[in-house]
């Protein structure tokens, strides 16, 4: 009997232990799939947070673009008091390998170095150039690059006369085509030129042959600031003591004074190659005379009492390339054209459309941005909520 017993009681006991796992089992099943649905949803909401977040900041950078834009506008508008150039940048940078901003830059300095309000646009173009075929040689970067070539226009006889520029695009084809026929640089003749430009008038011959002397002078180890100074002081101390000059130069004092007016370096030339057949000692002593003491001095007068050609074919060359003002074009397009050039053009492109879409947009765009905050933020409290 207790076999017929045991049996149906087994059956039993495991009957009704099935139907309760069966239904521990169902609900386990649907807790399941409502975690599974949780967790699909939350899936979503964080996909649809990235994505908001994503848009937003796409937005934001898109705003923070054309404020950036519109914030340099103001600081050109204050030196050159134009309010409507920034569609000329824009169109201009689509172009040129130099940033926007870099741009943006040049025409805030045109304003600071004087020029009117129709000739900036044109001193924007030109200076532009100007950067991109020799501002690598200036350590500054477009700031000095183009400071110091602008400078020059009203120093000189041979620039002043010209629209800035013009004076750029001429001046710079000088620098180019000299820098390029030797071992001088460019920002070294610059700044020679402008440490000279500072003399008066009748003791400085013109930019380009100022220019020619600058990289002669380099090339044989001379710096623009110490032949600068060296030259300047040769020529006020000429100036001083004429009369002692032009006897070491065997000339009369009224030849010295012209030749010093006309052509001050070929004056310094003339008086050093007269040192050459002097002893050392009494070299020493003739310069100290006439009050030529100083290394500086000393140096540029060694540089030119040297029988050479080179300095007068520098200055032809300087000569001649700022009178055909080609030489910096063609540099431009060779370095606007390289594949750096052309990534940089590319970039600056959809920069110029950021700063479009921002302009346009920016009131839009700030009220989606009020927009996803609170609701990124519930986003972010609800997921926290059922994590």
């Amino acid at each position: 009997m207790a076999a017929t017993i045991k049996v149906p009681t087994i059956f039993t006991a495991e009957d009704k232990f099935s139907r309760v796992v069966d239904r521990m089992t169902a609900k386990t099943t649907k807790f399941q799939k409502r975690l599974d649905g949780m967790e699909k949803t939350n899936k979503r909401l964080n996909q649809f947070k990235y994505q908001a977040l994503a848009g937003a900041v796409a937005l934001g950078a898109t705003v923070k673009v054309a404020t950036d834009f519109e914030d340099k506008m103001a600081d050109i508008s204050k030196t050159t008091g134009m309010k409507k150039l920034g569609a000329d940048i824009l169109k201009l940078a689509q172009d040129t390998r130099t940033s926007i901003p870099d741009i943006q830059e040049i025409s805030r300095i045109g304003g600071q170095l004087g020029v009117a309000e129709t000739g900036i646009l044109s001193f924007t173009k030109s200076a532009n150039k100007f950067n991109v075929a020799l501002g690598e040689d200036y350590s500054g970067g477009v700031e000095e690059a183009v400071l110091s070539v602008g400078k020059i226009n009203s120093l000189f006889k041979d620039t002043r006369k010209l629209s800035i520029d013009d004076h750029i695009t001429r001046i710079g084809s000088s620098f180019n085509s000299l820098s390029s026929s030797g071992k001088a640089t460019s920002s070294n003749i610059n700044d020679f030129v402008l440490r000279v430009g500072t003399l008066p008038d009748v003791l400085k011959g013109s930019a380009t042959a100022t220019a020619g002397l600058g990289a002669f002078l380099e090339e044989v180890g001379i710096n623009s600031e110490r032949g600068a100074s060296g030259f300047s002081t040769l020529l006020l101390k000429a100036g001083k003591e004429l009369p002692k000059f032009a006897a070491q130069m065997n000339m009369t004092t009224e030849s010295a004074r012209d030749l010093l007016s006309q052509d001050p370096i070929k004056f310094a030339q003339k008086f050093s190659r007269s040192l050459n057949k002097l002893s050392p000692d009494k070299l020493a002593l003739k310069l100290k005379d006439l009050g030529v003491g100083g290394q500086e001095s000393i140096k540029v007068v060694g540089a030119l009492g040297t029988e050479t050609d080179r300095l007068a074919v520098l200055m032809k060359l300087s000569t001649n390339e700022f009178k055909k003002g080609t030489s910096i074009l063609d540099e431009y397009n060779i370095k606007n054209e390289t594949t750096a050039a052309n990534l940089a053009k590319s970039k600056n492109n959809f920069e110029a459309l950021g700063i479009t879409i921002g302009t346009k947009l920016a009131p839009v765009i700030n009220k989606l941005i009020g927009y996803f905050i609170p609701l990124v933020q519930g986003m972010s409290s609800f997921i926290e909520r059922n994590d």
